[in-house]
């Protein structure tokens, strides 16, 4: 439970800025919008990889690219608005009808454990979760 304070507290701090809107999911996650996330590791990389990297989280975002990487694995791209850079989430190949289903500018909602940041925020292991 401190574990989980921490991890909000800190999310909070680094996204200060910016106003956090949460929606709930079927599984009764709530998720965060992707360009927080980037915003926040923006902000204070280091304090978001102790915060989220390695962690599984639930987001929401509008699909900036779907495409695939130079290893050939499939991903979203989700905007971070005005910024250069979004939020980079890998998928499984049993994954690709889903993905082919995709267009820009559609609002998706996610989830996937945080590598950390190299340009993108990467996450993998994702998949696509189902709003309210």
């Amino acid at each position: 439970m401190k574990t989980k304070i921490i991890l909000i507290l800190t999310l909070v701090a680094c996204m200060t800025a910016h106003a956090i809107e949460t929606i709930p999911l079927r599984n009764g996650k709530k998720t965060m919008p992707a360009i927080s996330l980037f915003a926040g590791y923006e902000e204070n990389e280091v304090a978001m990889d102790a915060a989220v990297k390695g962690k599984r989280i639930y987001l929401f975002g509008t699909v900036e690219t779907v495409g695939k990487d130079v290893r050939g694995r499939a991903y979203v791209l989700l905007s971070a608005g005005e910024a250069v850079g979004g939020v980079q989430c890998f998928f499984r190949d049993n994954s690709l009808q889903l993905l082919a289903a995709m267009r820009k500018g559609q609002r998706v909602f996610l989830s996937g454990t945080v590598l950390g940041k190299i340009g993108n925020v990467l996450l993998d292991e994702c998949l696509v979760e189902d709003p309210l």
